[in-house]
Protein backbone atom coordinates (compact mmCIF):
# COMPACT_ATOMS: atom_id res chain seq x y z
CA UNK A 1 0.00 0.00 0.00
CA UNK A 2 1.23 3.44 -0.86
CA UNK A 3 2.07 5.61 2.18
CA UNK A 4 0.62 8.67 0.40
CA UNK A 5 -2.85 7.14 0.70
CA UNK A 6 -2.42 6.81 4.47
CA UNK A 7 -1.26 10.42 4.65
CA UNK A 8 -4.28 11.50 2.59
CA UNK A 9 -6.63 9.66 4.96
CA UNK A 10 -5.04 11.53 7.88
CA UNK A 11 -5.52 14.78 5.94
CA UNK A 12 -9.20 13.98 5.34
CA UNK A 13 -9.63 13.33 9.07
CA UNK A 14 -7.95 16.67 9.77
CA UNK A 15 -10.19 18.36 7.21
CA UNK A 16 -13.26 16.95 8.92
CA UNK A 17 -12.02 18.31 12.24
CA UNK A 18 -11.39 21.66 10.59
CA UNK A 19 -14.91 21.72 9.16
CA UNK A 20 -16.52 20.95 12.53
CA UNK A 21 -14.29 23.44 14.34
CA UNK A 22 -15.10 26.29 11.95
CA UNK A 23 -18.82 25.53 12.18
CA UNK A 24 -18.59 25.54 15.97
CA UNK A 25 -16.70 28.83 16.06
CA UNK A 26 -19.09 30.52 13.66
CA UNK A 27 -22.15 29.41 15.61
CA UNK A 28 -20.61 30.99 18.72
CA UNK A 29 -19.84 34.23 16.83
CA UNK A 30 -23.29 34.67 15.29
CA UNK A 31 -25.72 36.46 17.60
CA UNK A 32 -28.21 34.32 19.45
CA UNK A 33 -31.69 34.91 18.14
CA UNK A 34 -35.09 33.71 19.19
CA UNK A 35 -36.35 33.71 15.62
CA UNK A 36 -36.24 30.27 14.09
CA UNK A 37 -35.60 31.60 10.56
CA UNK A 38 -32.54 33.53 11.72
CA UNK A 39 -31.17 30.47 13.52
CA UNK A 40 -31.61 28.37 10.41
CA UNK A 41 -29.89 30.98 8.22
CA UNK A 42 -26.92 31.22 10.62
CA UNK A 43 -26.74 27.42 10.83
CA UNK A 44 -26.76 27.02 7.05
CA UNK A 45 -24.20 29.80 6.64
CA UNK A 46 -21.84 28.20 9.16
CA UNK A 47 -22.28 24.80 7.47
CA UNK A 48 -21.53 26.28 4.04
CA UNK A 49 -18.39 28.02 5.27
CA UNK A 50 -17.26 24.88 7.11
CA UNK A 51 -17.77 22.69 4.05
CA UNK A 52 -16.01 25.25 1.88
CA UNK A 53 -12.98 25.22 4.19
CA UNK A 54 -13.05 21.40 4.22
CA UNK A 55 -13.10 21.10 0.43
CA UNK A 56 -10.44 23.77 -0.02
CA UNK A 57 -8.14 22.06 2.48
CA UNK A 58 -8.69 18.61 0.91
CA UNK A 59 -7.94 20.03 -2.52
CA UNK A 60 -4.75 21.69 -1.28
CA UNK A 61 -3.65 18.68 0.79
CA UNK A 62 -4.46 16.19 -1.95
CA UNK A 63 -2.54 18.20 -4.50
CA UNK A 64 0.51 18.47 -2.21
CA UNK A 65 0.40 14.90 -0.84
CA UNK A 66 -0.41 12.86 -3.93
CA UNK A 67 2.19 14.53 -6.13
CA UNK A 68 4.80 12.06 -7.40
CA UNK A 69 7.64 14.31 -6.28
CA UNK A 70 6.13 15.07 -2.85
CA UNK A 71 8.44 15.01 0.15
CA UNK A 72 7.13 12.63 2.83
CA UNK A 73 7.99 14.94 5.71
CA UNK A 74 6.18 17.90 4.17
CA UNK A 75 3.22 15.66 3.37
CA UNK A 76 2.96 14.54 7.00
CA UNK A 77 3.20 18.15 8.21
CA UNK A 78 0.40 19.21 5.85
CA UNK A 79 -1.75 16.26 6.92
CA UNK A 80 -1.26 16.71 10.66
CA UNK A 81 -1.40 20.52 10.82
CA UNK A 82 -5.19 20.83 11.37
CA UNK A 83 -5.18 18.09 14.00
CA UNK A 84 -2.36 19.68 15.97
CA UNK A 85 -3.80 23.19 15.73
CA UNK A 86 -7.35 22.26 16.69
CA UNK A 87 -6.45 19.91 19.54
CA UNK A 88 -3.85 22.44 20.75
CA UNK A 89 -6.47 25.19 20.76
CA UNK A 90 -8.94 23.03 22.64
CA UNK A 91 -6.34 21.92 25.15
CA UNK A 92 -4.88 25.35 25.92
CA UNK A 93 -7.82 27.70 25.40
CA UNK A 94 -10.85 25.61 26.34
CA UNK A 95 -11.59 22.85 28.76
CA UNK A 96 -13.53 20.85 26.14
CA UNK A 97 -10.60 18.55 25.33
CA UNK A 98 -9.95 17.79 28.99
CA UNK A 99 -13.61 16.91 29.56
CA UNK A 100 -13.80 14.73 26.45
Amino acid sequence: MNINIVILVVAVWGGRLLRDFIEELLMDVFPASEKKATKIIFYLLSRAIGWGAFLLYIYFAGYRIMDKNANQTVSWIIALAPNVLIYGYKLFFTKAAVIE
